[in-house]
């Protein structure tokens, strides 16, 4: 039982998968799981805005049963879901079919009793219709939700819950959303450096950088800062080829409720991750020039990843539900570039990832942060609408 819970009031709920076919939501909620262990016979009574499930069978060969057991005053509202079979997963006629005394068949109607809507109807949806309403348009049981965030907060967020995996963090979060990248399984492309992180793939590299709370990792030496073209030539990549798609499958298998994406922010992105690679300056300048070997580097970047989510559809076989773009483009007070720069250099990429999603017939959200409004009609007009 969630100790504490029982003063909360009727809490907001999703699907789940365990008894009950519902899961409470229980961010933010500052209380502690407690268990004891049980005999034959024992009973346990509380109140029914207690948060309470049920541990795996550690009885190996045999079988656990248990039976719940739920009472009210019959002159106290009662929510209407309580009369009806546990999950409608029959019928009553279904049920009392064979039953030979007819004396306790719908005993409650003989009660003039005070119905109140079910409590459990506000977010019945799962994860997924939730977020595919959203992208149509159409309104949910309630606003989806997803997280990122940093290590350090990642850290203090499991301790804050007392889980110790990222996935039963999401849960207690009660995020509708997960994420699809298959695993790189090709031959190291960039050296490990002390007192660095080191990006397998791309190579940027990150510095600890420690604060009060903790600290975080932050870009530095940038690796194609003033290098001479040859460098950004045979700057190592990975292939497509060097991808395990096999992941994919798997995730699709582990969450059938929840809403798929391939891509985050950083898919199809190109002034973040170039000033992550040469510092943000010389980004901005070569961005603008058609004759700047980031230009050619950034279309062999971004041909790795467009072939590595051609391969990650194909072996979804149609589950995915949206593609994930990014591009900052503005800062707290306006654009980072101007129109006609974004509509030269930066759409005519964006659109490649967009034919693909439409290919696939799949939405596809962009991350933006900053000042960027301004180039909102350009995302829809990438979309064809």
């Amino acid at each position: 039982m969630l100790r504490g819970s029982h003063r909360e009031p009727v809490l907001d709920v999703v699907r789940g998968r365990g008894a009950g076919g519902f899961e409470s939501i229980l961010c933010g909620k500052d209380y502690t799981w407690v268990q004891d262990d049980y005999g034959c016979g024992d009973i346990i009574v509380f109140p029914s805005h207690t948060v309470h499930k049920g541990l795996p069978n550690q009885l190996g060969d045999r079988i656990r049963t248990s039976c719940d057991i739920r009472y009210q005053p019959a002159e106290d509202e009662i929510d209407e879901q309580s009369l009806k079979p546990h999950m409608d997963l029959a019928t009553w006629e279904e049920l009392y079919k064979g039953w030979e005394n007819d004396a306790l068949k719908y005993y409650w109607k003989k009660t003039e009793l005070r119905l109140s809507p079910s409590t459990v109807k506000k977010n019945t949806l799962t994860s997924r219709e939730r977020v595919l309403r959203t992208f149509n348009h159409e309104e949910p049981d309630r606003v989806p939700i997803q997280y990122i965030a940093n290590p350090g907060i990642q850290l203090r967020l499991k301790r804050h819950f007392g889980v110790e995996d990222d996935e039963s963090l999401l849960r207690r979060l009660g995020t509708d959303f997960r994420g699809i990248w298959p695993a790189y399984t090709g031959p190291t492309l960039h050296a490990e450096i002390s007192d660095r992180q080191v990006d397998p793939l791309w190579g940027m590299c990150k510095q600890w950088v420690a604060n009060e709370s903790g600290g975080y990792w932050d870009f530095c030496d940038y690796p194609l800062l003033d290098t001479p073209e040859e460098v950004y030539e045979n700057w190592p990549m990975p292939s497509p080829d060097h991808f395990d798609c096999s992941v994919v499958g798997e995730i699709v298998r582990l969450h059938p409720d929840r809403a798929l994406h391939l891509g985050d922010p950083g898919t199809g992105d190109i002034l973040n991750t170039s000033g992550m690679l040469m510092g943000v300056e010389q980004a901005m300048m070569e961005i603008i020039d058609p004759d700047s070997p980031l230009q050619r580097f950034t279309d062999r970047r971004l041909a790795v990843q467009l072939g590595v989510l051609e391969r990650a559809l194909e072996s979804a076989r149609g589950r995915i539900d949206f593609l994930w773009l990014g591009e900052d483009l503005g800062t707290q007070r306006g654009p980072l570039i101007s129109l006609d720069t974004y509509r030269q250099f930066i759409k005519p990429r964006h659109k490649k990832f967009v034919d693909l999603a439409k290919a696939w017939n799949i939405p596809v959200m962009i991350h933006c942060c900053g000042s960027s409004s301004w180039a909102f009609d350009e995302f829809l007009d990438v979309k064809g609408g």
